[in-house]
């Protein structure tokens, strides 16, 4: 069943690509045309899809919040206001699992270390914020980066943000 799913995906796929609308009208109705084909396809396997405001209602799992890259260059300290003016923000139009911000472990625009949280374990404190921020919210985050943990320390706040978040959706869903 996974592999024909997948087909369908690949060849809808391939289709989106030799769509050549013409001007700005021409380009919307191909993109919501593509994305009636295409979103219940990905939806089927269980992945998530990101995508836009707009086609969030044809079974998309989230949309941004607020994302502005360079914002994620400021000192680190900004960052948890950043990100929960982004939710709060974010929240007037959907409810938090709809939404998605991302979370940058290392250096993306500029700032420097800074900026950024790596090495996980030197900034605990702020790693364990920005996880109770998004996690505590019910907000889908995309995570950049090359792991979630660097220390058993580390793996432990991300294992306690997790089981937070699991506990309150159970009791959410019943």
């Amino acid at each position: 069943m996974f592999s024909k799913t997948m087909a369908r995906i690949q060849e809808t796929y391939a289709h989106l690509l030799n769509i050549r609308p013409q001007g700005i009208l021409g380009f919307s109705v191909a993109t919501m045309e593509s994305h009636e084909r295409f979103l219940p396809l990905v939806s089927g396997t269980g992945h998530l899809s990101y995508c836009a405001r707009l086609v969030l209602s044809q079974r998309q799992s989230k949309t941004g919040m607020g994302y502005t890259e360079n914002d994620w260059s400021l000192p680190r300290q900004y960052q948890p206001l950043i990100e929960r003016q982004n939710i709060y923000d974010g929240t007037w139009e959907k409810t938090p699992s709809m939404g998605g911000c991302t979370f940058r472990f290392m250096q993306y625009h500029g700032g420097g270390s800074a900026a950024t949280v790596e090495p996980l374990q030197e900034n605990l404190a702020h790693y364990e914020t920005r996880l109770a921020d998004l996690l505590g919210a019910g907000v889908q985050a995309a995570w950049r980066g090359d792991r979630l943990y660097d220390t058993d320390e580390t793996r432990e706040a991300v294992l306690k943000w997790v089981s937070f978040y699991q506990e309150a959706s159970r009791h959410l869903e019943q």
